[in-house]
């Protein structure tokens, strides 16, 4: 590692898909134990290049510094070698499988005989889960099914620690988490952070990227836009390079919705076997009406109903005063 705490250098890096620049000539650093975010609109190629630096994508150009050795024809193993792990937003893990052998999956313990040493990996579990110093315990015979999606992602950010990653990239790591379960992952990336591990942190929610990180980088339409310190700019600079432009309002007046606008869409009493309870809404004409829920929730259900993609077991769909 250089003098300047640089441990990642990526430079100029390009990435085509056919005819998409997924990734165009992008380059910048990141620090030894830092919490780098990373930053775009969807599309912006923020998972294609965290893909490569993981070695599950190939780079068409550029390279890859890490403690300023250069990592040739980089793939999965090579970057495990060089502590490199990462966390996909969908996790990969057996549910039917219990914590600890999801932990050492692909490199069980054996004992002297050649059966599986599964107290011995139990116990190296228990290490690991302690050091990362989770709000409250979990059980490395508990199954995978019956945990949280919380605990879920500690048991994945375990798996990658128990191989020795100094560098855990985490791909939009909070999309299905509830507010307390987000604060609870914000505390594990602080205790890794105080143990030197540097932690890529992608994602678009920025709120939240200010609340966790140290330095911003900013990808737009597969470019490289800059990287800012989390205490030298604000949200409004980051969404101005995000997007292109700057906006003023975050969230601009917008006119108010009255008894007198028009219901355009009422849904009533709408329910669907092991889906849906019964479910009541109404949109006014010019209305911007919002779903919010964690994943799994029903929402999406709702919508391939409306859309005709799915059967509703009953209530009423009315839309411009015609029932559906």
């Amino acid at each position: 590692m250089s003098d300047n705490g640089v441990l990642i250098n990526i430079e100029n890096i390009s990435k085509r898909f056919g005819g998409t620049h997924a990734l165009d000539d992008v380059s910048f650093t990141i620090k030894k134990g830092e919490v780098h975010a990373l930053v775009g609109e969807n599309g912006a190629g923020k998972s294609t290049l965290m893909k490569i630096l993981a070695g599950v994508e190939k780079k068409d150009t550029g390279k890859i510094f890490i403690k300023e050795k250069e990592m040739v024809a980089l793939r999965p193993l090579d970057a495990r070698k060089a502590g490199i792990s990462i966390v996909f937003q969908e996790l990969n893990l057996f549910p039917q499988l219990n914590v600890f052998e999801n932990i050492f999956i692909t490199r069980e313990m054996k004992n002297a005989v050649g059966l599986l040493a599964k107290r011995q990996m139990a116990k190296e579990s228990i290490k690991i889960l302690k050091s990362i110093q989770s709000d409250h315990e979990i059980s490395p015979q508990a199954r995978i099914e019956n945990l949280s999606v919380a605990d879920q992602q500690v048991v994945e950010i375990v798996r990658a620690l128990s191989h020795g990653s100094e560098i855990l990239i985490l791909d939009e790591p909070n999309s299905a988490l509830s507010l307390s379960e987000t604060q609870a992952l914000f505390k594990v990336i602080n205790d890794l952070k105080s143990k030197g591990i540097t932690v890529i942190y992608v994602s678009h929610r920025l709120e939240e990227v200010f609340t966790i990180s140290d330095r911003i980088s900013v990808l737009r339409d597969g470019k490289y836009m800059g990287t800012w310190d989390k205490e030298k700019t604000t949200i409004k600079e980051i969404i101005a390079a995000m997007v292109g432009k700057r906006i003023e309002e975050l969230f601009p007046d917008r006119r108010g919705i009255t008894s007198a606008n028009k219901v355009i869409l009422e849904v009533k009493k709408l329910h669907k076997k092991r889906k849906l309870g019964s479910v009541s809404f109404k949109v006014q004409e010019g209305e911007v009406l919002g779903f919010a829920g964690l994943e799994g929730c029903g929402i999406e259900d709702i919508f391939r109903i409306l859309f005709g993609l799915e059967k509703k077991d009953g209530g009423e769909i009315i839309y411009q005063d015609k029932k559906r």
